[in-house]
Order: C-alpha cells, then sequence, then structure tokens
C-alpha cells in the first residue's frame, strides 16, 4: 500500500474532533458543564489515535492537568 492510498492520521483525528465539538455543553450546575456525545466517536477517535501512534490515556491526563 502506498502513502497516497493511506490518509494522514491527523486529518481523521481532525474530523472527529470537529465532529465531537459540533455537541454543545449542557449546564449541569452553576459551575460544571458536560457535552453528551455518541460513545461511536470516542471509539473512532481512540482508534484514530492508536493508528498515528498517540497514546490516547496520556492525551486524556494531559488534558484533565490543571494549569
Amino acid at each position: 500500500m502506498s502513502p497516497a492510498d493511506h490518509p494522514d492520521p491527523r486529518h481523521r483525528i481532525l474530523g472527529i474532533a470537529l465532529q465531537l465539538a459540533a455537541y454543545p455543553p449542557v449546564r449541569k450546575h452553576e459551575h460544571v458543564y458536560e457535552a453528551r456525545v455518541p460513545w461511536r466517536l470516542i471509539a473512532e477517535l481512540r482508534e484514530a489515535l492508536d493508528e498515528a501512534g498517540a497514546d490516547w490515556k496520556s492525551i486524556r491526563a494531559a488534558l484533565r492537568e490543571p494549569e
């Protein structure tokens, strides 16, 4: 399989991220919001990150760290 036959995994990750961003956050209470997204998109994002060689668990941990 040539590189032209296999698309750049970053494009797939970006496409899935844009789909996830389309779901607006819902206010749970005064200071907390949550977004309800289809589990299928989460699974696709994890798969795309694995194909790109990224560890989704470390990415998730980095996003949850306070600044």
